[in-house]
């Protein structure tokens, strides 16, 4: 499970969902800024390399350590769904099932939105291959084979909406879940356009990391 950037309270909530319903074990992980990428650094590399920390280092050490098999699924909350759909277009077939909820589904689609640390891709003109190499819309079609899963609110307000510690909504104005589901529909399409299957899940509502969520990925990966 790939959290947000910021991560406050959104893994725990899929995770209740994963649990409740009899789902499999999860591994939960943070960006710490990195954006599920090895970073560019001004061409130099170098840290953050949370791309070949999640596809080949943790993926051994799981192997190894804790018996994990080959039916492996992925999924990911905000910059983490970006991250989760990402990956799997990265490596075809490594993951049976990738989920995104309120997913950065195509980040260089409004770059003065998300304005990522120009250290994570550079400059998005003068490195645009490396901005298309990661955004999960312009890679659409190396997700054929891989079972999707797409969620996303409109940014209202729900029911089922978290809140933070103090009570009061994550994201008050909805602008940030507006452009996510702007970005995931697109994506959608695209699927569609492109006769790749998937499920899609538009709700009203402000941030889709619910427990219910959690219960549909739970049925998904086994």
């Amino acid at each position: 499970m790939l959290r947000n950037r910021s991560g406050v309270g959104r893994r725990e909530r899929v995770g209740q969902g994963l649990g409740r319903h009899g789902g499999p074990p999860v591994t939960t992980l943070d960006p710490g800024g990195c954006s599920y990428t090895d970073s560019w650094n001004g061409g130099t590399g170098g840290a953050a390399a949370a791309g070949d920390l999640h596809l080949v280092e943790l993926r051994q050490l799981l192997e190894r350590n804790w018996l994990a098999g080959d039916r492996r699924a992925i999924a990911g909350v905000s910059a983490g769904g970006c991250g989760a759909i990402e990956y799997a277009a990265r490596q075809p077939g490594l993951f049976r099932f990738a989920a995104s909820y309120s997913g950065v589904s195509d980040p260089l689609g409004n770059v003065a939105f998300w304005n990522p640390p120009r250290d994570v891709w550079g400059d998005p003109v003068a490195q645009a291959d490396i901005w298309k190499a990661h955004d999960p819309l312009l890679n659409a079609a190396a997700l054929r084979g891989t079972a999707l899963f797409v969620a996303y609110g409109n940014g209202k307000v729900g029911p089922l909406d978290y809140l933070n510690e103090n009570g009061t909504p994550w994201d008050p104005g909805g602008a940030v879940e507006r452009e996510c589901g702007i970005e995931s529909a697109a994506l959608v399409q695209r699927l569609n356009e492109l006769k790749i299957p998937v499920t899609a899940w538009p709700m009203a509502t402000a941030r889709t990391a619910t427990p219910t969520s959690g219960a549909i990925c739970s049925d998904r990966c086994r």
